[in-house]
């Protein structure tokens, strides 16, 4: 009986050690989480343009967006009417740049708005991601435009 009771305390102890360590790495996982969202693979929802906030699909009932793909290279989305595809590139942690975007060219009754976006967008140097928000922002450090992720689109 005295060699089971030693054999169960040992137990006892690796177990609450253990529990220790994993707690201890679920918290640190759970900040990781909780920091930022990834740039790639996300469906990001344009909200504002110039420090405007937009009355989204008014005139066409398509929502602009943005999506960089996963691959690293390419990125699609809408701008409110015609859909869009180019390149782009990042690096050191926040520059970002688009190659030249190519789209669809339907007739919107608000090109002006989506002339503007795909114009912010040619002149994008730098992102900031802050939880679930992307704004795109100018050599000037200028938030152009901003996105919320929307997890529920792909």
């Amino acid at each position: 009986m005295k060699i089971n009771l030693n054999y169960l305390s040992l137990i006892i102890i690796f177990a609450s050690i253990s529990g220790c360590s994993a707690s201890k790495n679920a918290g640190n996982n759970r900040s990781e989480m909780t920091m930022t969202t990834p740039l790639r693979g996300i469906y990001w929802r344009l909200t504002a343009l110039s420090g405007e906030s937009l009355n989204q699909g008014s005139s066409t009932g398509k929502e602009a967006f943005i999506k960089f793909n996963i691959d690293g290279k390419s990125v699609g989305g809408n701008g409110g009417c015609n859909s869009f595809g180019g390149s782009y590139e990042f690096s050191d942690g926040s520059h970002l740049s688009f190659g030249p975007i190519m789209s669809t060219k339907m007739y919107c009754e608000d090109a002006k708005f989506e002339n503007t976006f795909f114009n912010i967008l040619s002149k994008t140097d730098n992102y900031l991601i802050s939880g679930d928000t992307l704004f795109l922002r100018n050599k000037g450090m200028d938030s152009t435009a901003k996105f919320v992720a929307d997890y529920l689109k792909k």
